[in-house]
Formats: structure tokens, sequence, C-alpha cells
């Protein structure tokens, strides 16, 4: 089989595995969180090829490439350049967008600038650019049929005696006055003669009436346009009327009606990020900055004289309140009622204040003029809010770019269509066959980047759609269209998990995408955990049993359709449980009129009690929901700084909660000094403990000296790292350990205390499961660790930096932090956005039981999710759509999630009814042939494959024993088949 064959694969926790990658195929790695999946795709097979692409490269050039570390393995054969699309969803960029993100933006550019029509600023009319060709074209026809004078209109400033002189000597000698061709008239030397003409018409060249060869009225045109800066005009010379200007030819963009002149069409004019083409008010932003009135009365429902202006809260400002309550009453504005009854009039009067009062304004312009301090920036930054430029409207461009049409449709206008009304538009865009030839090239890139946009489920966007507004599952499939869109052959597509963020109804578009990958000859390998995408693969890899140290075994080589008929409830919950019923008298989050981008909501309750699911198809408003209107509107309700919060006509609720918190898809952080232990803040209760033993009292050791992010106990020469960077200037940095600790990280006298035989440096090797037997006795510390053994991370190394953890882990982490927090007495609102990510369904079972721990606390958890089985355990469903974009943000279903499964107008409850009946149908058929094979009940079949490998029953397996040892378990893997390493 043409493939790439890897064997011995060391890398993080693989367990020297072999395993095998056809070329042209689909290929989906899937497995436990932290079984090795990412390790296995991205840091050995990507990382392998982007070695050795920057190692052809010439010395000078890798100094600027990223060089990832080989891989440790013992063989990695032939591979195909590779493509990663790695999961990253957070866009901070204020100016992306989904058109500079799928890179459309830049065809657009070169397409506007190369077949755009221009219109006139002032008339509206067409505006052709007239080139020299174009321009001598004009003037042969007029010549085939009679004489013309053509001239070089120049401004008598221009001239003076220095002037006209070169101008002789060059052999133009003569000029139209009068109608008449002439001399040079004597007086024309003085600048100062009075009575002449402001513009003097020089005559280049007279062209007789069919004798002009088109070399020679070519040469006339270009030579006017040189001494009159691109300006020329063709006057008659016969005719009853010689002297009348029959054609004026300008150079570039004129319109031909009104004169005004246009800017010629050029890629930079159409880049808001370029100072050539971004509006000049705003800066290519395309909104302004202003003051908010309601960050700066954030609670409409205090009173004047109860401090219902924040910014007069703060003692430094509290003048001005004192001047509004003493100048109020002759003003006529009420102090003593909410400031939401208050009128107009008297609202104003707060903000613009009078001659005796200056206002909120006045208080703000008198700050605006200390922006020099850093104190009052922060302060004034708190309280901007932003609203479309008033030049542009919002559209970010300057007038010239705007005066460029395709398709009838400026820039902006392109920018504001959906993907899928432009995909109609640029099938037929009406061309002329000349201007079409010319940018075939462009419109084929448009085309093919537009249908893979379109196909994975990303038609109701539009191009101009702010990158900071897009759900992560949004964001996840713009980088994979992107990356799918550049019509690569031969290339290994590397993914991680494509699928994140989309509905049950979309995945086999993704799964499409993918297979036409694979028709075109390149390569896919995924790593995924999705059924439908691992049923529609070629091959699949499972890897496992656990997570970590457990894990990087090779459990199944071979094809999806033998695994999936010999193991259906691999990824399925086993037995999820139903969601409980939601208590009447529970606390409700009630909100009126959402009308936040996409949703169009008139009422809607919460109940604050056990799971809600928010569920729906992607794009209909479930991330806005949570992230603009609940979160946002949260923060503004605790007079917290923040902007862009979704509209809401109000929200009751949020007195019955301690505390909002939203935890998103973002990473942990890069940094290697964040760790398992640090993350949970269990490293308090253990720093006290070793600094209570008699040695460190002895040496006068305090607890931070046992950390080794704060200088005291550790080695200053790697600041507690253990490594050292070494720059090789023109070759890759190397990464070396410390000489002065050799790796330790703190300094010898505190690795000289130790409690129970280990030092510190010990207490970090160790796992959360090990820990927890080691500290049984202390209560705190066993509390802190507990979490990470009920979110299934009890494998995980105190030490481990957070920077190498999967996406399922670190979405765990996050989780474990909030349950290792001391009891509350408030309630506590958690939103979560698709926890699932990077989940197999083991681990999906381990985040219920979690998230159950948090209810039985008295907290709330609202989770947007398109898990199926965790959607069916949840106590509550919200479903959004029906729709995407447009068409969605409109609440399609509300109750137990038992009654979504029969609400036909739901693609969720459609969904989930028909997985519903698939793990009907999967238990029924591996009932049925465990009883072919008298194996007993089907479950143990999947409990064997997911059994850990260092039990009893494989002791004696000298294929497991090698594996231990760190040598290749391929014996125990045979293609098609779970091997015995498995069991």
């Amino acid at each position: 089989m043409d493939a790439c064959e890897l064997r011995g694969v060391r890398t993080h926790n693989l367990k020297g595995i072999d395993c095998s990658i056809p070329f042209g195929r689909l290929t989906v790695i899937t497995g436990v969180s932290g079984s090795g999946k990412s390790s296995l795709a991205f840091d050995t097979i990507y990382a392998e090829g982007q070695r050795r692409f920057v190692d052809c490269l010439a010395t000078y050039a890798r100094q600027f490439l990223e060089r990832l570390d080989r891989p440790d393995a013992d063989f990695i054969g032939r591979l195909e350049p590779p493509l990663a699309l790695k999961q990253s969803v957070s866009v901070r960029n204020a100016r992306s967008t989904v058109g500079t993100m799928t890179e459309i933006s830049d065809h657009l550019q070169l397409l506007l600038a190369h077949a755009g029509d221009v219109r006139c600023l002032g008339c509206g009319e067409a505006v052709e650019t007239e080139t020299l060709e174009s321009a001598a074209a004009r003037l042969a026809a007029i010549v085939a049929e009679r004489s013309v004078a053509l001239l070089a209109p120049v401004p008598r400033e221009r001239l003076g005696a220095a002037g006209v002189s070169g101008l002789v000597q060059q052999g133009y000698t003569r000029v139209l006055l009068g109608g008449l061709v002439r001399d040079w008239p004597g007086e024309w030397l003085l600048d100062s003669a009075p009575g002449l003409p402001d513009r003097i018409d020089l005559v280049v060249d007279r062209l007789l009436a069919g004798h002009a060869r088109r070399g020679r009225i070519v040469e006339a045109i270009g030579s006017a346009w040189a001494i009159a800066h691109g300006r020329a005009s063709a006057a008659a010379l016969d005719g009853e009327t010689p002297g009348r200007i029959l054609l004026d030819l300008r150079e570039g963009a004129v319109c031909r009606a009104c004169g005004l002149e246009a800017e010629t069409p050029r890629p930079g004019l159409f880049s808001a990020d370029s100072p050539i083409g971004a509006c000049p008010e705003c800066q290519g932003f395309g909104r302004s900055v202003t003051i908010d009135p309601e960050k700066v009365v954030p609670d409409p429902r205090r009173t004047l004289r109860n401090d219902a202006v924040l910014p007069f809260r703060m003692p430094s400002n509290r003048w001005w309140y004192r001047k509004l309550l003493r100048c109020a009453p002759a003003a006529k504005v009420r102090t003593e009622i909410p400031w939401s009854e208050l009128r107009e009039r008297e609202r104003a009067w707060v903000f613009r204040g009078d001659d005796r009062y200056p206002g909120v304004d006045g208080l703000f312009a008198y700050l605006e003029k200390k922006r020099y301090k850093m104190h009052v920036r922060v302060f004034l930054s708190r309280f901007r809010g932003y609203v479309p430029c008033a030049a542009c409207g919002g559209t970010r461009l300057r007038p010239a770019a705007l005066a460029v049409r395709f398709a009838g449709r400026n820039l902006a206008e392109l920018g504001a269509t959906t993907i899928a009304d432009l995909r109609a538009i640029f099938e037929a865009p009406g061309l002329p066959s000349a201007r079409e030839a010319r940018v075939r090239p462009l419109l084929r890139e448009i085309r093919g980047r537009l249908q893979v946009l379109d196909e994975v489920g990303l038609g109701y966007l539009t191009l101009n759609r702010p990158a900071r507004t897009l759900s992560g599952g949004e964001t996840q499939r713009l980088r994979l269209a992107g990356g799918l869109g550049a019509s690569l052959t031969r290339t290994m597509y590397i993914l991680d998990e494509p699928t994140v963020g989309l509905h049950a109804r979309d995945s086999s578009r993704v799964l499409g995408v993918l297979r036409r990958i694979c028709k075109s000859g390149s390569t896919a390998v995924v790593v995924e955990h999705d059924p439908a995408v691992i049923a529609g693969s070629d091959h699949l890899i499972v890897l496992g049993p656990e997570g970590g140290e457990r894990g990087g075994r090779l459990l199944y080589e071979g094809s999806s359709a033998d695994f999936l008929r010999s193991e259906p409830g691999f990824f399925r919950i086993a037995d999820a449980p139903a969601g409980e019923k939601i208590r009447a008298n529970a606390p409700r989050l009630r909100l009126r009129g959402l009308a936040a981008h996409n949703l169009k909501i008139e009422h809607l309750e919460i109940p604050l009690a056990e799971i809600t699911a928010v569920t729906g198809v992607s794009g209909s408003g479930k991330s806005t929901l949570l992230d603009e209107v609940i979160h946002r509107n949260w923060l503004r309700f605790q007079g917290r700084p923040v902007e862009d919060v979704g509209r809401v006509e109000g929200i009751e609720g949020f007195e019955a909660l301690e505390e909002v918190s939203l935890i998103g898809q973002e990473a942990l952080g890069r940094s290697s000094r964040s760790n398992a232990i640090s993350f949970t803040k269990v490293s308090s209760p253990i720093r006290d403990l070793f600094a209570r033993t008699p040695e460190a009292a002895a040496r006068g050791l305090r607890p931070r000296d046992f950390s080794f992010n704060v200088p005291g106990g550790r080695c200053e020469t790697c600041k507690g790292l253990g490594t050292v960077v070494l720059e090789m200037h023109f070759l890759p940095d190397v990464e070396v350990a410390c000489e002065s600790c050799n790796g330790r990280r703190f300094r010898p006298e505190v690795l000289e205390v130790s409690h129970r035989g280990r030092t510190i440096l010990g207490v970090l090797e160790m796992t959360a499961d090990q820990a927890e037997a080691e500290f049984a006795d202390h209560p705190e510390i066993v509390r802190r660790l507990r979490p990470l053994q009920d979110v299934g991370l009890g494998y995980l190394r105190l030490g481990q930096p957070t920077s190498t953890l999967s996406g399922g882990e670190a979405q765990r982490l996050k989780l474990a932090s909030f349950l290792a927090e001391g009891s509350r007495t408030g309630r506590r609102l958690f939103l979560f956005d698709e926890p699932t990510t990077g989940l197999h369904a083991r681990d999906v079972a381990r985040l219920l039981g979690a998230l159950r721990s948090l209810c039985a606390r008295g907290d709330a958890v609202i989770v947007v999710e398109h898990h199926l089985d965790f959607i069916a355990a949840a106590d509550w469903a919200i479903d959004l759509g029906p729709g995407a974009g447009d068409e969605g943000g409109r609440v399609v279903f509300e109750g137990p999630p038992t009654a979504l499964a029969a609400c036909k107008t739901s693609h969720t409850g459609r969904a989930l009814a028909a997985h519903r009946r698939k793990g009907r149908a999967g238990r029924d058929s591996a009932r049925a042939a465990s009883v072919a094979r008298g194996s007993g009940s089907p479950r143990c079949r999947r409990d064997r494959l997911s059994a850990p490998l260092t039990g009893a029953s494989d002791a004696g397996d000298p294929r497991t024993a090698a594996a231990d040892r760190g040598g290749s378990p391929r014996a125990g893997v045979r293609r098609g088949r779970i091997g015995r390493a498995a069991r």
C-alpha cells in the first residue's frame, strides 16, 4: 500500500507505536482525551514534514521560520507536504473579518483593481481609465475624417522666459490663438503682460486627415501628456469652426461627463488596513469612539441623588456630583426618581449641562486634557463606546474605493452580501470577454473558496462580519475553509476536529469536503470524535486506552466499518442518565426583547437550576445569547467595564446570582510556568506543608521558597524553568538543562527539605492520583485534588505545563479549578461554550458528572452544545433556529430534552431522534454479534477496549511488557481487529 510508514513513535506519551497513513485516503485518529492523538498527528507527522521542508531552505531563510523539534521515532517514511489546521478560536484583532481570514478580501481587491467599473463621485457616471492606446484609438477615428491640431494646455503661470525658451528649443514654436495656429507672440515672454489668457494651448502636432499614421498619433499624445501633465486636446483645423475643441484626452480615470478626475484603481485602494484605502476619519475601523450613556449610568433604577452617574461616584469627582445636586432644581431636573423615569430633556441636561453645571461631557472634556496620566486613560476607557463612523457609514473605506463596482456592487455591498448569494453573483459576473479573460484565475479562486465556505455550512455569513463576533465552531470552520480552498494537490492535510461547533445536521458537509480533498489526490489526516466522520473514513487509528501515561498505545488500526460493527457503543455515553425535572419554584433568568445580532426573541426564561443545554444549528445565535446577552449584561449590571453589549430590553434574575462566569474555548496559555498544581491552587497548601517541616524551619525557608515562579528558593540562573535557551543565530536555538541546578529548578537547600521522603520536586512529578494517596491525611490538599479525578485528569502530573495539554484536557482543567473552590453562600451561574470539544464519549460522561457536582452545590449551568448524548442528559433544553444567520435567532423549542426529540420543526430534535434509533439498533446488533460469538453482553467488549493495560490480566503478556519498556506493541495489534493488548 502506498502509505507513510511510522515505526517506534514515542512522542510525548506514545509507547513506541507502529502505524501507517495511506496516501490519497481519509484517515481518522481517535481515542480518549489525552491518549496521544495530537501527539501522533501534529507533533509527529506534521512536525517531521515541516522539519524536512525547512531543512531544504538556505541557512539565512531558516532563522525566519518556526522549527519544530525532531519527533522521537525510529523511522518515518515518505511524507507528502503537510498542511496543519489546528484548533484556534480566539480572534482578538478588531480588523479581522471573515473575508480576511479566508483571504477572499485579498482576491476581491485584485479583482476590483483590474475589472471594476469606476463611477464618478460627482455625477455618478461611468469613468473609463484613459491609456495611451485608448486615447490614440479615439483620436485616430477623428483624424480619419478631418485635420486636427493636437494641443497641450499649459497654465500661463508655469511659463516664463526660461520655460518658453525651453519649449522653443524642443521645436514647439506654435500656439492656438483665436482659433488660428500662430507663432509665439513676443509679449508672451513677459509673465506680467496684461490681458493674456490664463491657459496657453501649445500646438504639439498637426495631423492631416487621412495622412496621420497611428505611430505618429501615439507619439504626439505622449508628448502632449508629458508637457501638460496628463492633459491634451484636439482642435479642428478645417471646417466651419476652426479652432473648436473636438476631443479632450486626459490620462488616467477621468469622467467624460463632468471632467472630475477619479482615482486610478489599485489593490491598496480597496483595503481598510491600508492608508491608501482606509477612511481618514476612523482609520479603517468603521466606528468612532464616543461616550456610552449606558456605561455612564449602568443601573437605571438608581436616582441622581443615589449616585446614578457612575463617574461621579469616584472620590476625585465628587465636586461634579455636588454641583449636579445644587444646579438640578434651577434646571427643573428631578433627583429623587429613577433614571429610567426621567424625561429626555432631563437626561440631556445631566450630560450636556448649562452655564452653571458643566455636565458629564464637561468632566470627560476636562479629563481628556490629562490623558498623559495612565490612570486617567484607564478611567476613560471604562466609559467608551462605539458608533458607526459618520464619514464612511461603517464601510471602513474612503469614497474613492466605494466608487468602484463589480457586478453592480461596490466592495462594501459585496462584503454585506451573504456567502450563499455571492456564489450566485460570481457564477455569472457579466464581464466583457476581454476583461473576464484577464481576471479568470481570480474568479476561479474566489468561486472555489466561496464553494467550500458554503459546503461547510457557513453560507449565511457575510465577508464583513468581524471575526471577534464568531462562535468557536464558525471560527474553526473558517480556518478549515481557508486552508481547503487553496486547491492544493499531493498535500497532506492534518486537521484537528473540523466538526467542532458543527450541528449534527451539517457533519456530512464537512465529510464531503474531506472526501473531495482525497479525490483530488491529497491525503487527509483528521483527529476526530464525531461518529459520522469516523464512519465515512477509509482508515481508522484508535489510541488509548486511557489518557496521559496510561495512554499512547495502539488499540486498533484498520477499516472503520469493521470497528464500528464490532464496537458500536465506543462513541456513545454508556447509559447516559436522563435529565431531572426542573422544579417549579426554581429561580429563573427572564429576558425580554433580545435583538443582538440575529436574535429575535420577545421573551425567554432560563431556569437557574441544574443543567440547561442551548442547542441549534451553527449560527443560530447560541454564543450570542450566552456571551453578549447574558455575560456582558451581567458585567454591565455589576458596573464593570465592557463593550459591545448585546441589545436586550430587560433582564430579571441577576439579583439571585453572586457571580456569572463564562468558560469559553480559549487556550490556557503557552507559559511553561502554568501547571495543574497552580491552576487548581493546590500548590498553596503543599508549600505550607513543606514550610512547616523541621528542615525548612532550620533553614529559614518560607512557603514562597517552594515555588519556582518567584525569587527565593528557585534557581536564578534558569529562573525556575530548569532549562536555558542558547541562541545559535543562523541555526535553531537549542534548549539545554541548566548547569546550575541540573534541571531541578530549585536551589540545593530547598531540595534538602522533604516530606515523607519526597522533595518538592518529587511532588511535582507525582500524578494527581498518587498525590491524593500521599496526602490522604491533609483534607485541604485532598479537597483540591479530588476535582482533577472527578473530571478524569487523575493521570496528570502536578508539574506538567498546561501548554502541553490537549484541548479536551484544558477544558476539563478549567472545570476542575471551579470545583476546587471552597464553599460559597451565593448562587453562581456557569456559562460553558461547547465543553465537549475534544472529548471522547467516556470523557463526556465524566464531564456530566463534574457539572452535576456544580449543580449539587446550588450553582446553575448553561451549556452551548451539539453533542447529542450530552443534550439528552441535560435537564432543560432551549433550541434556537430554525436556520442560521437571518433564518435563525428564534426559540424553536424550550422544555425537557425528552420532548425535544419529538419536535419535528427542530433540526436538533430530528437529529436527537435519529441518534436514539441508531443507538438502539447498534445495541441490538452488538448483542446479536455477541451471542453469535458466545461472548455475553456487548458492554463487556467495550469495557475490554477501554480497560487499562497495566492490570493483572496483562502482567504476563510479552507484548504488553514490551510496550511498557518503550518497545513496539504492534505484535498485539492486527489490521481490522482489536489486538490482545487492548483487552
